[in-house]
Formats: C-alpha cells, sequence, structure tokens
C-alpha cells in the first residue's frame, strides 16, 4: 500500500522510472509481467495528467467519504464485480462485500489476479461481460 499511496517524484524520467517499479511490485504474480504495456502506460499517464498530489488528494476522498454500501443498494442496473484473489490493495473481501450489497450483482473472482488485469485475464473477463450484457438484452 505504501508504494501506491506515496507521492512519485518530479520529472518524466523518475516518475516513469518510480511508477515503473510500482506496477512490477504489485503485478499479479502468476501472470507474465509485461515490462513495454507498463512502461508505455506510465508514460502516457504522465503525459496524460502528471499531478504528484493526485494519488494523495485521490486517497484522501476515499477515506472522506467513507461507507459507499449505501449508494450500492441503490443501483438497478446489471452489475458484474471483478476482483482478484490475491488483490493486495483490496482484500477479496471488498470484492465479494461490494457484489453482495448490489441488488442482483454477479461476482467474477479471477485466481492469482491481484490490482491489475494482465493479458492473461482479458479472455475471462471479456466472455464474462460478454455473458453480461448477454443475459441482460434478453430480459428487457
Amino acid at each position: 500500500m505504501a508504494i501506491v499511496t506515496a507521492t512519485p517524484p518530479n520529472g518524466h524520467d523518475a516518475y516513469i522510472d518510480c511508477t515503473f517499479r510500482m506496477w512490477k511490485n504489485i503485478w499479479s504474480k502468476g501472470f507474465p509481467f509485461e515490462d513495454e504495456r507498463a512502461r508505455r502506460y506510465c508514460e502516457e499517464s504522465y503525459d496524460r495528467s502528471y499531478y504528484p498530489q493526485g494519488a494523495v488528494l485521490q486517497n484522501a476522498a476515499l477515506v472522506a467519504n467513507g461507507d459507499r454500501r449505501h449508494p450500492l443498494l441503490l443501483l438497478t442496473i446489471p452489475t458484474l464485480v471483478i476482483h482478484g484473489t490475491a488483490d493486495t490493495l483490496f482484500r477479496i473481501e471488498a470484492g465479494k462485500d461490494t457484489a453482495r450489497t448490489i441488488p442482483n450483482a454477479k461476482l467474477l473472482l479471477i485466481e492469482g489476479m491481484r490490482h491489475d488485469m494482465p493479458k492473461g485475464t482479458w479472455e475471462r473477463i471479456v466472455e464474462a461481460i460478454a455473458s453480461q450484457v448477454n443475459d441482460t438484452s434478453h430480459s428487457c
């Protein structure tokens, strides 16, 4: 958690190196690390919206927001909750609780996935989303 919530360093190269190390650290261990994809993501992230205090502000907003279950109870849209069984930032219980809280939500647990989406998970995720959409289209 500390590596994710730390304020990244100033400067293009330092920021990219730091965030690349972060992604490598939190990457799902059961899937190959995608060096090129991770580096490109870090570079694009810097180019799109470099704001070092952003992570600190985002985390403060999460804490200030408190328990979000009540608004989730009000959802009436088809919902698929996707959660990795090895997520080190949000424990699996958080994903299960979210799925239980949202009326009629489906839960997809992906074995070995952390707080990322390695290419090895994409097929299963796409199939689950397509199934969710397909099930929804029949109920209209």
